[in-house]
């Protein structure tokens, strides 16, 4: 939940006022673009563990 926020320039006067509904909308956005880049360095994440553990069933190196 976001609440309104209040911008004040350096004199004290009232600059702009956002609604949560433009903060919501920013945060959002901003997460969505930067999910996908997440989600593809766990996913070669996972594929480098694997072909590792791969790896080391076949050469007989279990830990």
């Amino acid at each position: 939940m976001f609440y309104e926020v209040r911008i004040f320039n350096p004199k004290g006067n009232l600059k702009k006022v956002v609604s949560p509904r433009e903060l919501s909308k920013a945060y959002w956005n901003s997460f969505n673009k930067t999910q996908p880049a997440k989600m593809e360095s766990l996913i070669l994440l996972r594929e480098y563990k694997k072909q590792i553990n791969s790896a080391d069933y076949h050469s007989g190196n279990q830990a």
